[in-house]
């Protein structure tokens, strides 16, 4: 063989050689293009995997959220009534003393009323009974005069027979000039 075929044979070997590389090498591409795609086939898996994980969690987390809120709003509204409970009895509590105490006092007000009526229907009575001894006192002492009157006007005319003013005598006369001098006082 002829150096030009020396030559011709090398170059065709260089070119398969080249050919077989240039084949290898887009092999070798594809398989790193394959396995870049499954690794991001994969990878957008597993975000996929772990964006539907932490939604999972996230709504995990809501219900427990609402649910502790609903916890502590029943809490709050229990509390509430209980506050509105102890206001109300509170209250209840408050108006039943000021009652009894309004009752205490009002009692206590017609109780002096009583006693003030009481002691005014005694004060009225005595005052009736003293005016009443008032008036017998002065009658008497209307009688004595007028029989007094009478006897000396009996001594003063001289005659012996009944007085003028109730037919007493001289010597009863002289008794009741006595008796009044000794009657009592008024009151």
């Amino acid at each position: 063989m002829t150096t030009k075929e020396k030559e011709m044979e090398e170059l065709e070997n260089y070119k398969r050689e080249m050919a077989d590389l240039a084949q290898k090498r887009r092999e070798e591409i594809k398989k790193v293009q394959k396995g870049v795609v499954m690794d991001k086939h994969s990878e957008a898996a597993a975000i996929k995997k772990q964006s539907y994980q932490n939604e999972l969690k996230k709504q995990e987390f809501l219900q427990e959220h609402i649910a502790k809120n609903q916890e502590k709003k029943s809490l709050v509204k229990v509390q509430e009534e209980t506050a509105k409970k102890k206001i109300s009895t509170l209250k209840e509590k408050k108006l039943k003393e000021f009652k009894m105490n309004y009752e205490q006092r009002l009692q206590a007000e017609l109780d002096k009323i009583k006693q003030k009526e009481k002691e005014l229907a005694t004060m009225e009575k005595s005052e009736s009974e003293m005016i009443k001894k008032l008036q017998n006192t002065q009658q008497m002492q209307k009688n004595a005069f007028g029989e007094l009157e009478s006897a000396i006007k009996y001594q003063g005319s001289g005659s012996k027979g009944p007085s003028p003013a109730g037919g007493a005598s001289p010597a009863s006369g002289k008794k009741e000039e006595k008796g009044e001098a000794t009657s009592p006082k008024p009151q």
